[in-house]
């Protein structure tokens, strides 16, 4: 809220913020429609959080304590989890997704990137938002593998065909030792 117009909205008792039920059903209404815009939103919405988490303790159990702190209920919460309010791509054929589908994007440029949506939080504060409402940092083994039964020859494609598969055990197997 703007500074010349706080202490006049205290008298007519008028919240700083929204409460978690109406950020919810804007967010749902209105994603975001860029990136940048995204990034904001994510953003204010984790500084919403009591107790914001730091970039060096970002916690599931932080987060979720936090989310219920400042209102947030568990069926806020899986509303948002089923909700496409995600960007994952701009321009003319803008994509949401919902955070239950996405990934958080670690760079690391894995198989997985390949086969899987991840998004770029752009920072912590915002990844927090994102993980509380679903998001995951890596798909599980069992996704992967209903992944690769769905649609195999895709599969064989994006990882580079028959010589890469060879490759892939042999580069686990030498991150195990």
């Amino acid at each position: 809220m703007r500074e010349d117009i706080r202490r006049e909205s205290r008298k007519l008792q008028i919240p700083d913020h929204p409460d978690a039920t109406q950020l919810v059903q804007a967010l749902r209404a209105s994603p975001p429609n860029t990136f940048e815009a995204q990034k904001k939103t994510f953003e204010y919405l984790s500084s919403q959080l009591a107790g914001a988490p730091c970039q060096s303790c970002v916690s599931s159990v932080m987060i979720l304590t936090s989310l219920f702190l400042l209102g947030f209920q568990p069926s806020d919460l899986q509303t948002l989890r089923n909700a496409p309010f995600i960007l994952v791509r701009e321009g003319e054929n803008k994509l949401f997704m919902k955070p239950s589908e996405c990934y958080i994007d670690r760079g690391e440029g894995t198989i997985n990137e390949k086969l899987f949506t991840f998004v770029d939080p752009q920072g912590a504060i915002a990844q927090s938002f994102l993980v509380a409402c679903g998001a995951r940092s890596e798909p599980s083994s069992q996704e992967v593998v209903h992944t690769l039964l769905r649609n195999p020859q895709s599969f064989f494609t994006l990882v580079g065909g028959e010589s890469a598969l060879v490759a892939t055990p042999l580069a686990s197997s030498n991150r195990e030792t």
